[in-house]
Formats: C-alpha cells, structure tokens, sequence
C-alpha cells in the first residue's frame, strides 16, 4: 500500500470543525471521531493508500478506535443539551465563520482531496450516533482477515467488493457508502 502519512490530529481537527461549522448540532465525541476517522481511512484502503500512520483497532463489537486520539482530545468535544443525530444525510451548508476553539484550528497539513473525503464522510455519517456508527463499521472489521488480534489491517480491506457482504441485511449504509462510491469512481 502506498503510505500517506497524514497528519491525525490535523485531520481530526477539520473533522470537528465541520462539526462546529453546523453550529454543534450534532453529537461529537472522540469515539465518534475515530470511527469516522476509520471510515475516511477505509476509502483510501480501498484505492490501495494508508492514509494514517496509526493503527486503527477493532473495538468490542462497537466499530473501531484509534487509540492515539485520547492524547489529543478529551472525551467530548463539546457538550450541548440535545442533538440533531438522525442518521440523515447533512445537505446544509458550512458556516466555517463559527470558530471552534483554538486548539482545533490547526490544519495546514489536509490537502483538498483529503478535505473532500472528509467532508463527504461527515456529510454521510456526522448526524449518526457513534453507537450506530460501530453497528455500520462492525461487518467490514468482523470479515474474515480485515482483523488480527484486534488490529485492522487495511490491506485486506483493498481487497474487498460489494459481494463480500451480500449476507449483511442490517447496518449496509457504510457498505453502500463504501462500494458503491468505488464503483462510481470506476465508471468515471
């Protein structure tokens, strides 16, 4: 696989401000952080990249973690009464005028195409709730050689189409999400 190495925390840190950028209406935790995160990494897998240099892992029947996000960020993100996670595809547009806090700024390393999946990862998957992420994300690290000892591995991941998950009948946003973009990008 072609190695990347994009910056976590930065990548991390445009993620939230998407979040920020429509005014904090949905939940944004760390472990929803990595779990997107993961999703993000899962499309360049699948073109055959690793995005990050840190390891992504099976999280107990509840999607993925990656573990050297507890050192940059606390639990929340932010904490409002109530959110918007519905699961619905995010149409609105980014009001990037509201600034998060400081600490979240830093993104000088995201290149646009990067950016772009990141975006459309949020706009896909930023108003579910990080439980119902897991439930999405637990049939791709679940298959056979995706996990050894809790560990992704995202070369087996490149090797994975549509039909490896023809049994899948519930939580298929993600795989959907997945194969049907590759097979739009094919056609292309």
């Amino acid at each position: 696989m072609k190695e990347l190495h994009a910056n976590l925390k930065e990548t991390a840190n445009y993620l939230i401000q998407l979040f920020y950028a429509t005014g904090q209406k949905y939940s944004c935790s760390r472990t929803k952080l990595g779990k997107l995160l993961s999703i993000v990494a899962f499309i360049y897998a699948l073109e055959d990249e690793e995005l990050f240099d840190e390891s992504i892992y099976r999280y107990d029947g509840c999607g993925t973690a990656i573990n050297e996000l507890k050192s940059y960020f606390d639990r929340d993100i932010y904490i409002q009464f109530g959110y918007e996670d519905d699961q619905e595809f995010i149409e609105e547009d980014f009001d990037f005028n509201i600034v998060p806090k400081e600490k979240y700024t830093e993104i000088t390393t995201i290149e646009q195409s990067l950016r772009a999946n990141i975006e459309r990862v949020f706009r896909n998957f930023g108003s579910y709730k990080a439980s119902e992420l897991g439930k999405c994300i637990n049939p791709i690290v679940n298959h056979a050689e995706v996990t050894k000892e809790d560990e992704v591995n995202l070369c087996a991941i490149h090797s994975l189409c549509r039909a490896d998950f023809l049994d899948v009948e519930d939580h298929k946003e993600l795989i959907d999400f997945l194969f049907g973009t590759l097979e739009i990008d094919d056609a292309e």
